[in-house]
């Protein structure tokens, strides 16, 4: 009996593990393999929440691409910086140079005002991309070295495609299309560059550093058993989140309850009927991709009332030995293999 004991505490365990993984590890990576260990919710809200991260990277990029030219079209043309600071003598001595920083439109080299345009669209993106777009909270200046290496290598390469496919392809605005041609090309890899080099580790981690409050919430179930031995199972309201999912009834502790009066107050809310609370189970922890749960299981049994639906579709009692057939919410699955592995035992 001691060594059925110890099986149940590891399977717990193991149980209590597998629901902690990493949420971005849970969130990104939908192969195959990880497609089995997510339900069809959160893959849905996993795609979904890729496809905001790729539209805000998309729109943050643009912007930056609006503020590098008028930028550049401030100190060139309205300020005319680059006749006060001229890279003309760099360009001689090293003439190579040429063939990279070299603007097409105005058939000049680039000067000291296309730089500092660079910078500031390069500044606009790692900021508001770590803030926005990845949810960062990366050590900053590593962070930024990365994001630099990558541009101090991009930018040459851009420029000095831009100008071999302008010797190459001649046409009416043709060096505006090689222009939008070129930055396009550069988007994906520059996404993926920042997803997986730069901000990688750190993806949205921007608020770890906040009171656990203000993510995790703190629940109660209540496993309710009848003369019979049957378990009281509720299915979640079609119009809610996980809708159609199986559970023990319960919910939120408000500020001053303990766990057994929150669970009483919450079956008499819910179903209309008192409850005694009973011996503890077990506490599992789950992520969904918005929340982190920390629910409280307890057995429990009616004392008084008649358990009446108010907020939820169905409701069935089962023996334990068939509680496992119903599709389960995530969190509450460690508590039905729980109870079924102890009854087994």
């Amino acid at each position: 009996m001691e060594d059925k004991t110890k099986d149940n505490q590891v399977l717990e365990n193991d149980i209590l593990i597998s629901e902690t993984k990493p949420i971005s590890e849970r969130e990104e990576s939908i192969s195959a393999t990880d497609s089995k260990e997510l339900s069809l919710e959160e893959l849905k809200a996993a795609r979904k929440k890729k496809a905001k991260r790729f539209l805000k990277y998309a729109i943050i990029a643009i912007s930056g691409g609006l503020i590098q030219l008028t930028a550049y079209i401030i100190l060139s043309d309205a300020i005319k910086l680059d006749k006060h600071v001229s890279f003309d003598a760099i360009y001689q001595k090293q003439p190579w140079l040429t063939e990279i920083f070299y603007d097409p439109d105005t058939g000049k080299t680039y000067g000291l005002s296309y730089f500092i345009a660079v910078s500031l669209s390069v500044i606009w993106n790692f900021t508001f991309n770590r803030k926005y777009t990845f949810k960062s909270a990366s050590n900053v200046p590593k962070a930024m070295l990365l994001f630099v290496l990558y541009y101090a290598f991009s930018i040459p390469f851009n420029c000095w495609a831009i100008v071999q496919l302008n010797k190459l392809v001649v046409f009416p605005l043709s060096d505006k299309v090689i222009l939008i041609c070129i930055m396009l090309a550069n988007g994906l890899p520059a996404f993926f560059y920042q997803r997986y080099v730069v901000f990688g580790r750190s993806l949205d981690t921007k608020h770890k550093k906040k009171k656990s409050s203000d993510k995790s919430i703190e629940v109660v179930a209540a496993v309710i058993k009848n003369e019979n031995g049957e378990i009281f199972c509720t299915q979640r309201n079609l119009e809610k989140p996980l809708g159609g999912k199986w559970e023990f009834p319960g919910g939120k502790i408000e500020i001053g309850e303990t766990l057994p009066e929150a669970l009483v107050r919450e079956i008499k809310e819910e179903f209309d009927a008192e409850i005694t609370v009973g011996d503890f189970i077990m506490t599992v922890e789950h992520s969904y991709l918005d929340k982190d749960i920390k629910l409280n299981a307890f057995w429990c049994k009616l004392s008084s009332g008649t358990l009446v639906l108010k907020e939820h579709n169905d409701y069935k009692w089962l023996h334990i030995k068939d509680i496992k057939d119903l599709d389960w919410a995530d969190v509450d699955i460690p508590i039905v293999n729980f109870i079924s592995n102890q009854d087994n035992a």
